[in-house]
């Protein structure tokens, strides 16, 4: 029996080729073999990744078969990380994962959390325009995601996206500058050693009461 890595790139396998991409493993690799090439299994300095892909014989990316973090939630470990470069779809990951959550594993609700509010409405266009694979509605057709603009959380919002500004502030209970918003809490809310500053949490409050 296949695991689901192996599924997985068995499927990447054919949508890769339909698409036209030459497919090769190490030994076979030729980087002059077509316009498109993506090659299993290649060794990068930080280690082998599922697919290294090349166009016009130059490095364009890679493609990994990206199910550690279901592994992760499945054997009950509360952190996990998945790094992506810039560009490379973080948000669109995210969203995969959200559906996934709520469908699967009964997520009561998910917090994204940006650090400035032009982000927050990036990223929730990037969910009014998910399609979940295999469903004919948009992810913001079944689920409710709020971009959070005041102290009121939706108590049916299945995503709530926030600044860390503004949760920074809701914690405890204090009011916000709306201008705090607007520039990154990595480069403006730092002491003088260049720490964060401390959360302090107001116990009164609950998660959607806050």
């Amino acid at each position: 029996m296949l695991t689901p890595e192996q599924t997985a790139r068995a499927k990447i396998d054919e949508l890769l080729s339909h698409a036209g991409w030459v497919l090769q493993n190490p030994d076979q690799f030729d980087r002059k073999a077509g316009l498109g090439v993506a090659v299993r299994e290649f060794q990068l300095q930080s280690g082998p990744c599922d697919y290294l892909v090349l166009v016009d014989g130059k490095a364009a990316g890679v493609i990994e078969a990206v199910n550690g973090l279901e592994q992760s939630l499945s054997t009950d470990q509360p952190r996990s990380l998945i790094q992506l470069a810039t560009g490379a779809g973080k948000t669109f990951t995210a969203c995969t994962f959200s559906y996934r959550l709520i469908k699967h594993a009964a997520a009561q609700g998910i917090l994204f959390l940006v650090d400035r509010n032009n982000l927050g409405d990036q990223t929730l266009k990037e969910y009014q325009n998910f399609r979940p694979p295999g469903t004919a509605n948009r992810f913001t057709d079944t689920y409710i995601v709020q971009h959070l603009q005041s102290k009121h959380i939706d108590k049916d919002a299945k995503v709530v996206i926030t600044t860390i500004q503004r949760l920074y502030a809701m914690l405890p209970g204090e009011e916000l500058d709306p201008e705090a918003e607007e520039g990154s809490a990595y480069e403006t809310w730092q002491d003088e050693e260049g720490d964060l500053r401390p959360i302090e949490y107001n116990p009164g409050h609950t998660h959607r009461d806050v």
